[in-house]
Formats: structure tokens, sequence, C-alpha cells
């Protein structure tokens, strides 16, 4: 069961973004099992599939994306 969370909306901001998520593991006082990360991306479908691409290799599947 995730007890924590964290949605993220995005608009061409792919370094923010792994910034964000980069500091969000970091920093986190529990363990990655119990949080959900959702990322909401609002900009063009060919920004999204990079930005998705960036964090997929980055992080796998631990990060639910997703294009608006």
């Amino acid at each position: 069961m995730k007890t924590l969370s964290i949605i993220i909306v995005t608009y061409k901001s792919q370094e923010d973004i792994l910034n964000c998520l980069s500091s969000i593991f970091k920093t986190a006082d529990i363990p990655r099992e119990f949080m959900d990360i959702i990322v909401v991306d609002n900009s063009s479908k060919e920004v999204f599939l990079e930005t998705q691409e960036l964090i997929v290799a980055e992080y796998g599947a631990e990060i639910r994306i997703f294009h608006n």
C-alpha cells in the first residue's frame, strides 16, 4: 500500500522534472516502495516522448507518466 502520492504537472521542463524527481528520492524520509509518483506532462507529443524516455531511463517503472 502506498502512503504518499506525489503528482507533478509539467510543461516543457525536462531538466527541471529530472532535478525534481532526484530531489524527492534524495530527501524523502519514507522508502520508495511507499511512494506513488505521477508526472503529468502538458507538452507536445514529441516533447512528452522525450521526457518519458529520460524518466524511464533514470527511474524505470517507479514513476508513472501521463501525457495530457
